[in-house]
């Protein structure tokens, strides 16, 4: 680890998509989460909603560390919009760890969560992306576009448009949109 930041990256991307990578994650040597925290290293997790409660003890043991969950939390498809109290109670696991100032949402992969997935401008996802600012602060969330995947289903203008985030200030549109990960980076 210590030679890969050395060489100038920045962290790593960690797919998690079952119980037996929690499990797996969760073994892993105490000595990597402490090389990864000197350097302040920004992790990224593709994790979904049932085993995000993993990253709460990685958050403690590693605070100097940028813990990123990718995607919202992979709510999953639908082709209606959930009410904004149904969308807080499905994302109760990933909204529990915003008391963890070091991790942080990637607001993402729109297209996975409509149904139909090309669904442009994706409003079924605004609850989800409302819920996850108001819960984690605009500074804790992170605009992406999940290039190159969701080309397969939007044109790549249509990436860059965020479902909800329309309803908050220009100051909070920045920090999203890009004011954030520069903060993160510097």
């Amino acid at each position: 680890v210590g030679a890969l930041m050395a060489a100038g990256h920045a962290g790593l991307a960690v797919y998690v998509p079952d119980d037996a990578a929690v499990a797996a994650l969760s073994a892993w040597d105490p000595a990597t989460w402490a090389a990864l925290d000197a350097h302040g290293a920004i992790v990224s997790f593709n994790i979904a909603l049932p085993q995000v409660g993993v990253l709460g003890g990685i958050a403690g043991a590693a605070p100097r560390c940028r813990l990123i969950v990718s995607h919202m939390g992979l709510p999953g498809a639908r082709a209606h919009a959930p009410s904004p109290d149904a969308a807080r109670a499905e994302l109760a696991p990933l909204l529990s760890l915003a008391t963890h100032a070091n991790i942080s949402v990637k607001l993402s992969g729109f297209y996975a969560v409509s149904d139909p997935s090309h669904a442009w401008p994706h409003a079924v996802a605004a609850p989800f992306v409302v819920a996850l600012v108001d819960g984690f602060g605009a500074d804790r969330c992170l605009w992406a576009s999940d290039f190159s995947p969701a080309l397969d289903h939007v044109s790549f203008v249509q990436t860059i448009t965020v479902p909800g985030l329309d309803a908050y200030d220009a100051a909070t549109q920045a920090a999203v949109m890009g004011g954030n990960l520069l903060r993160m980076l510097a």
